[in-house]
Formats: C-alpha cells, sequence, structure tokens
C-alpha cells in the first residue's frame, strides 16, 4: 500500500478504512439515510467496502442515499475506482498521462508540464463542461461516472435501470424525497451545526427554506443585493438584486426570520492577495467573487454549513420542449446555442465536430426512461459548471446541497413533462412544508393576489385554463396546407385567428411524449356550445400520423376526457382545430378557441386493442 500517496487538507478529516489489502478514502461530508437502515459515519466505510467486492449493484444502490460533497477512492494494489458525489459537487479531475486524481484542476497542472486547452482557450465555457479543463491532459470525472484510476478510463454506473419512483403515487414520491431531505438536516443538527441560507426573491432558495422549516432556530439567512438605497440601482444585475431585496422584504414583514441584507456596493469589501490567489488556484471560474469578502465578514463562523440550492433545475426539464428529441443531434443543437448565447458572432463550426464526438463518448448509451437531455444537462454543465462556484467559495464557508442525494433526484425526474415544466415538484414541497411561500411573487414583486387581480383569473374555476405550458406557439395553416405564421400562446390554447378562419385551415399544436411507454390522459374544453354554430370549426386528435378522433366545437361545452393509449417515447400528439365553413368576426375566433384543461404522461407497458377513449358522446372515434 506504500506506493500510493494521499495529501489532504488538514481542516477536513478522511476517513481511511484498510482490510486486507483492500481500502476505502472517504474525503469530505457525507451523510447515508436509507429507507430501512442508515449507516453512521463509522459505519458506512465498513459497509461500502464489503459490498464493492461482495455485491456491486448494493454498492451502487448505497450510493444513491449517500448525500454531501465527497470523493471516495476504493480498490486494492491492481484496481482502484474514484466515485463522488450525485452531482460532482466534489470535483474531481485527473491526469490522463499520470496516475494522479486530484479534487482541483491546478494541483495536478502545478506538478506536471500540461498545455492550455485549445478550444477552451477560444470558447470559455468549454473549460468546465464535458469532461474538459482549462488545460490538456487534464480531465475532470462527470456525474454519474467513476474513474478507473491505474489505467485512467472512466466508466458510466448510473442510470442502470428503469427511474425506480415513476410507478410510486405522488404523495408517497413526496414522502420519500421529504424523509431523504429532513433527514439530512437531522443527522447535521445532532453535530451541532449551524446553518446559513442564502433567500431570494426566486424559486429555488425558497424550496431550501420550505424545508428548513422545522430547523429555522439554527438558520441564518441573507439577501444580497447592491445597494440599500433604489435610486443607486442603475445596471441590469443590480436591478434582478433589486427585486431579491424587494421580495424578500415582503416575507419579512410577514414572517419571523433570522435575516440580514448584504449590501455589496454600500459596503465595499477587498480581498487580500493572498486571499485572491488562493481562489484563483482554488476555481477554474469566477461566478460571485466580489462577493466573497462579505461573506468572510458576516458569514464565515465556525461549524457552520451553507445550505445552497443551486441544483434544482436539473428536475425542471431545463432543456426540454415538447418537440424536444431524444437524440445526440438534440444535445449538439442545445450544446452549440449554449455556447453561441455568450460567444455572440463567433463561428462555431470549429468546435462542432468535437461536441458531436464528446456525445458519441458519453451519450451512446441506454437511458432508460430517463430523457437524455435531462442526463446531458445533470452531466456535462450542470455537473460540472457548478462545481467551480463551491470551489470558489470554499474559502468562507462549506456547502451543503440536501437535494444532492441521487434518490432525490431521481424523484424529482420521475414526474411527467408538464409537471416538471410547471415545478410542480418544488413547489409542492414549499406547501406541503411552508405554503405561505408560493403566495409571494417568483421573481417579480406582485404576489399572488395581485397577480390573480390583473389576469381577472377565478383560482375557483374547476374550468380554469391549465397553468403548465405545453407550447410556446401554435402553427397556423391554409386550406393548402401552407403555415400562415405562427403565434405565441402561453395559456394553452388552441384556435384560428378571426382573420385567417377560411374553409380548410387550421391551427395546430404538437406534444412530444417523453415517457417510455404509456398513456395520455388530455383533457379540454370547448366553451361553445351553440346548434346554429354546428359545422363551422371542429377540432381533432392525432397520434403521429393517425387520426384517432373528431368532434364540432359547438356540440359540447362540458371538458372531454381523452384517454390515448399504447404511445411510446417520442410518439408526436397533435391536436387540430380546423375550419369548415369561411367566416369572420371575433365571435368565431372565440368559437374556435380548444383550451388543454390538462395532459398527464401515465407510464404503462400494457397495450390495448383501443387507441383512445373520452367521455363526450359527440366525439367520433375513429378505428
Amino acid at each position: 500500500m506504500e506506493k500510493f500517496r494521499f495529501y489532504f487538507d488538514r481542516t477536513i478529516k478522511p476517513v481511511i478504512h484498510i482490510k486486507n489489502g483492500r481500502f476505502i478514502i472517504i474525503h469530505g461530508l457525507t451523510i447515508h439515510v436509507g429507507l430501512e437502515k442508515s449507516f453512521n459515519d463509522e459505519e458506512l466505510p465498513t459497509y461500502l467496502l464489503e459490498q464493492f467486492y461482495s455485491d456491486n449493484d448494493e454498492f451502487l444502490n448505497t450510493l444513491d442515499f449517500i448525500g454531501g460533497r465527497f470523493a471516495i477512492i476504493i480498490g486494492d494494489e491492481s484496481n482502484i475506482s474514484v466515485f463522488h458525489d450525485a452531482t460532482a459537487a466534489r470535483s474531481i479531475y485527473y491526469s490522463e498521462k499520470y496516475p494522479i486524481v486530484s479534487s482541483h484542476a491546478h494541483l495536478i497542472k502545478d506538478n506536471i508540464t500540461v498545455e492550455r486547452f485549445e478550444y477552451g482557450s477560444k470558447f470559455r465555457l468549454l473549460d468546465f463542461t464535458y469532461d474538459h479543463s482549462p488545460f490538456e491532459g487534464i480531465k475532470g470525472l462527470m456525474p454519474n461516472f467513476k474513474l478507473n484510476f491505474l489505467v485512467r478510463s472512466v466508466e458510466r454506473y448510473f442510470p442502470r435501470s428503469e427511474n425506480n419512483y415513476t410507478q410510486l403515487s405522488e404523495e408517497k414520491r413526496f414522502e420519500i424525497a421529504e424523509f431523504l431531505w429532513k433527514s439530512q438536516i437531522q443527522h447535521l443538527i445532532k453535530q451541532n451545526k449551524k446553518f446559513i441560507l442564502s433567500l431570494t426573491g426566486g424559486n429555488d432558495s425558497r424550496v431550501s427554506l420550505a424545508m428548513m422549516k422545522g430547523f429555522l432556530d439554527d438558520t441564518k439567512l441573507f439577501t444580497y443585493a447592491s445597494s440599500e438605497d433604489t435610486a443607486g440601482v442603475t445596471n441590469i444585475y443590480d436591478k434582478t438584486y433589486d427585486i431579491d431585496r424587494n421580495i424578500v422584504g415582503q416575507m419579512l414583514d410577514d414572517l419571523n426570520l433570522n435575516h440580514e441584507f448584504i449590501y455589496y456596493k454600500d459596503d465595499k469589501i477587498s480581498i487580500p492577495s493572498d486571499l485572491e490567489n488562493a481562489m484563483e488556484r482554488n476555481a477554474t471560474a469566477r461566478h460571485g467573487r466580489f462577493l466573497i469578502g462579505h461573506y468572510l465578514k458576516s458569514l464565515s463562523e465556525e461549524n457552520t454549513l451553507h445550505i445552497r440550492a443551486n441544483l434544482l433545475e436539473l428536475g425542471r426539464a431545463y432543456l426540454i420542449s415538447p418537440t424536444t428529441n431524444q437524440s445526440k443531434e438534440a444535445i449538439l443543437a442545445s450544446y452549440l446555442k449554449y455556447v453561441q448565447k455568450k460567444n455572440k458572432g463567433k463561428d462555431l463550426t470549429e468546435i462542432e465536430e468535437h461536441i458531436s464526438k464528446q456525445n458519441d463518448k458519453f451519450h451512446s448509451d441506454d437511458f432508460y426512461d430517463y430523457h437524455i437531455m435531462d442526463i446531458s444537462f445533470w452531466e456535462t454543465r450542470m455537473g460540472r459548471w457548478h462545481a467551480e462556484i463551491l470551489n470558489e467559495t470554499d474559502i468562507a464557508y462549506e456547502s451543503f446541497i440536501p437535494y444532492n442525494m441521487r434518490a432525490i433526484m431521481e424523484i424529482s425526474l420521475s414526474f411527467d413533462y408538464p409537471a416538471r415544466k410547471s415545478n410542480y415538484f418544488f413547489k409542492g414541497l414549499i406547501n406541503r412544508n411552508y405554503p405561505v411561500l408560493n403566495f409571494y411573487g417568483f421573481n417579480q414583486e406582485r404576489n399572488l393576489y395581485e397577480l390573480i387581480q390583473e389576469n381577472n383569473t377565478d383560482i375557483n374555476n374547476e374550468y380554469a385554463p391549465y397553468k403548465n405550458n405545453l407550447f410556446d406557439s401554435i402553427n397556423i395553416y391554409d386550406s393548402e396546407n401552407n403555415r400562415f405564421t405562427s403565434k405565441a400562446e402561453n395559456n394553452n390554447n388552441i384556435y384560428i385567428p378571426f382573420d385567417m378562419i377560411d374553409k380548410g385551415s387550421y391551427t395546430e399544436a404538437k406534444i412530444q411524449y417523453t415517457n417510455k411507454k404509456g398513456v395520455v390522459n388530455l383533457k379540454l374544453l370547448s366553451k361553445y356550445a351553440a346548434k346554429g354554430g354546428k359545422g363551422h370549426i371542429h377540432y381533432e386528435i392525432h397520434h403521429n400520423d393517425r387520426l384517432l378522433l373528431t368532434e364540432d366545437n359547438a356540440d359540447w361545452n362540458v371538458p372531454n376526457m381523452i384517454n390515448i393509449m399504447n404511445v411510446q417515447q417520442n410518439d408526436m400528439i397533435t391536436i387540430k382545430v380546423i375550419a369548415d365553413k369561411t367566416v369572420r368576426g371575433k365571435t368565431w375566433q372565440k368559437a374556435s378557441t380548444l383550451e388543454i384543461l390538462s395532459y398527464e404522461e401515465v407510464p404503462s407497458k400494457v397495450r390495448t386493442a383501443k387507441s383512445v377513449s373520452c367521455t363526450s358522446p359527440f366525439s367520433k372515434i375513429i378505428e
């Protein structure tokens, strides 16, 4: 065992367990919370080492229930594997040429000769996406991959099966997530930890606050803004923080919170050069460097953890729209768009082939019922960029993210696309634990009541428009099937504009099925019911290119519950509103309007003889 050397920061004591020539090193904060049995800090390394050699599936399953920010090095003289936490919040870098693995890229770079990563020098984002680093020959270990240390190769170990939680009831999923989340906090409370939590006007910090409601006696909240004087707020970034200040101010008027504002322009703090140099060596990217001095002054206390919520985008179908397909081409297009946004006007041709090769290398696997865009965002973007934020702030405090447990992340990914896109899981956690937090505006200063008044919306109306945005626009076609135009539509309404209702013209919206196999539950409403209006406009439901159902808009002003069976991943559900006569007038646009009250994907492997069913007595089913 003397051939390996392990160096570590003395402020974080590693756990080292050796038995029969086999060893495990756990470096960093780990909290195991099992659904049947939880292992404490002394039991966990022993159990992991035993299972690594006797039952690898159980070893990996155990990793799914470990929260924290950590690296695990495990093996013997001939075979060593390196793992990290669910989102790689503890960054891990390794040399392609030498048997060196490290928590920071510069620790390797300072000990070997390397060149600047060519593409990263031209397109800065490439320095911390996929397995890149700023240096040629130094790679970053991506989430869900392990490093085979001695041969310097990587191997995927997640996902290993279909999502474990999709078939559970919503209530059960919420219960498990809350148990796993809060058990981690309870574990830290027993270790006499104190907490700080950044509170903004957005969603994510509010989820963290809701889940900390029972622990607020041990929690200090803070919000940073440019200035206490709003007249001094000028640039767009400062204005964003000013919105946070106003929304949090509304909360503080009503809620008893241990909170302070940090005004980074009113109270400018310079950072000593030695600390500035240390941060340059810790992180490969800058994020909020101007705030570090304030953190050191106000929030850097011994035995205190910063509860962070930066990762929740992973559960919100961040890169997915109803028309996003499951392909490496979709990843490429999304990534190039991401790079272009930061490099406007630059030609991306030279990196397109490189990114395609990266996708071939890392995203040619079977992802079961997970969407490839979720996996890509998790592993190649959020799972690399975010770690460098934490590396930057390590000088001020230790960070902890309760969501950073693979089991909780799986639960957040188990909801169907509309629910995830509408933030259903996270707002549900708020509603179950600290419901008043949903009252205040999200990233805008009007609260729920004010928004209802402004939109003239009756929230008690059972037929109120479905608020999950299933599509951003509707396409309008003429009778020759030539597209007239595309109109923005954010209320899930499909209609023909009043000046385009010509016989044969139509409007359509498409929704792509995201689960592996199953059923679509669709709830539609046409409020127009008039005998004299029959024969003017009808709607149709298509599954891929097959017409399943049609109904006259004037027949039925009660919601139509439609079930579409035998749907598979990437199948397209198309809803059309079609003009049967040429008419004019704004009232006909209203008559043509079809509202999608709800859309739900229900996973099922059962195939049925029927392709569609409905509740409207006027629908004509096409078999």
